[in-house]
């Protein structure tokens, strides 16, 4: 059912753009947020449809990972602006939706059975919002091009504890955030 889903929407995704071309390639980076929770940050992939002088639209599904915890998030940007200063400097402004999944241990408490630090009670987080990436895209050859861009974010984060190693549960949050980060990547058209 999930196979179908994505290739329905993949379908759908390429079908209402006016593509002439597709863009696979490599993004690092992405939103920061404040209050306490992740936004859409890590390394990934990136998806552009339409063409390398005008994008129409980016995917990215980027993860990040370490310390006892994992993310995974996945973007849509629609380039509502772009004005090509050159045949290869072009500025750009974007919009889109964004969702972040993140997996880890809460805290590291002393088990006296191993005598080593172990991680116990884990977490999941969800966090859910819009992005507006402004940036300028650089096609250096024929087929690749290389884009950065400041991406402001807001949306709602959320994160359910489970119990600890003593038993003791964390406070579940919910709340309102936002903030500014930044993303770099490249693509090769075909």
């Amino acid at each position: 059912m999930f196979k179908k889903m994505m290739m329905v929407s993949a379908l759908v995704f390429v079908g209402a753009t006016s593509a002439s071309a597709i863009g696979l390639g490599v993004v690092f980076g992405g939103s920061a947020s404040w209050n306490g929770w992740g936004g859409s940050w890590g390394a990934g992939f990136s998806l552009g449809v339409g063409s390398l002088e005008d994008v129409d639209w980016e995917l990215a599904v980027r993860a990040s990972g370490g310390n006892g915890r994992f993310w995974v998030g996945l973007d849509l940007d629609w380039h509502l602006y772009q004005y090509n200063f050159t045949d290869w400097v072009a500025f750009y402004v974007g919009v889109g939706p964004y969702v972040g999944l993140a997996f880890g241990s809460k805290d590291s408490w002393y088990n006296p059975v191993t005598g080593k630090n172990e991680k116990y009670g884990g977490y999941f987080g969800l966090d859910v919002g819009a992005r507006v990436p402004v940036g300028f895209r650089f096609m250096l050859a024929d087929m690749f091009d290389i884009w950065i861009a400041f991406v402001p974010n807001v949306g709602l984060g959320m994160t359910f504890y489970n119990k600890d190693y003593y038993g003791n549960k964390g406070s579940n949050s919910f709340g309102i955030g936002g903030g500014i980060g930044g993303e770099i990547g490249f693509r090769f058209w075909f």
